[in-house]
């Protein structure tokens, strides 16, 4: 199969290539650090950022996609269900 982009450069702004269902949880750190979660369910996502900082996203919308750089996704504040890490 023919791959049109396996000679470009992979940055944050190039497409994702590793897609792995999120068990929040309070301890234990993504596999890798976010470029983005889809969100399958509507609800509030807890995120712990790249950076350290904790941060609730109140009331995300089903479907969507929130582009951030996060290496936890808590498990206390977050009722978003059928999350997915975009690497």
């Amino acid at each position: 199969m023919a791959d049109l982009y396996q000679n470009t450069s992979g940055g944050a702004d190039s497409l994702c290539e590793i897609y792995q269902p999120i068990t929040p949880s309070d301890t234990v750190d993504l596999p890798y650090v976010s470029r983005a979660i889809y969100a399958g369910g509507y609800g509030d996502i807890t995120v712990v950022t790249k950076t350290g900082e904790t941060v609730t996203f109140k009331d995300f919308p089903q479907g969507m996609f929130l582009p951030v750089r996060a290496v936890r996704v808590k498990a206390t504040g977050t009722t978003s269900t059928y999350l997915v890490n975009m690497v």
